[in-house]
């Protein structure tokens, strides 16, 4: 089995390399430039008696295409970069305000925090100023009130 698969891969370099040679020929190159140029000629528009003027016009108007549709990318590439700088800095801004509002409702956290405190502070001693005056009104004695 082996020795057979061996003939077989043997046989088929041998016939690639008699391919190889026959396909370098002068022979078969020059045929193949023949074909080349008959298809060529097959598929071209016939020219006009002047064959270089319209190639080169053709030629132009393919350059002029490119530079104008390269130039109308490098355009809009410009106009992306100065939105997403603009977009960058207003990303920034927003940050700066949000650091800002942080700040603002710590303060004023801290602020009603104090102002809670005071009012408890406030009540427990409106607390004991009521509990005095009702004591006092509960005397019957005029002498105690002053």
């Amino acid at each position: 089995e082996l020795a057979s698969r061996k003939q077989f891969v043997n046989r088929m370099k041998q016939e690639l390399r008699t391919m190889k040679n026959n396909m370098e020929s002068n022979a078969i190159k020059g045929k193949i430039q023949q074909d080349e140029r008959a298809e060529l000629d097959r598929h071209q528009a016939p020219m006009p008696t002047f064959d270089t003027k319209p190639q080169n016009a053709i030629e132009m108007s393919n350059e002029n295409f490119i530079r104008g549709e390269k130039q109308q990318q490098q355009t809009i590439m410009a106009q992306q970069d100065e939105t997403l700088n603009e977009l960058g800095q207003a990303v920034d801004r927003v940050g700066e305000l949000a650091v800002n509002i942080n700040t603002e409702l710590g303060e004023q956290n801290k602020m009603l925090d104090d102002l809670e405190t005071d009012i408890d502070d406030v009540a427990e001693k409106m607390n004991a100023v009521l509990g005095q005056i009702g004591k006092l009104l509960k005397t019957k004695d005029r002498c105690q009130i002053w």
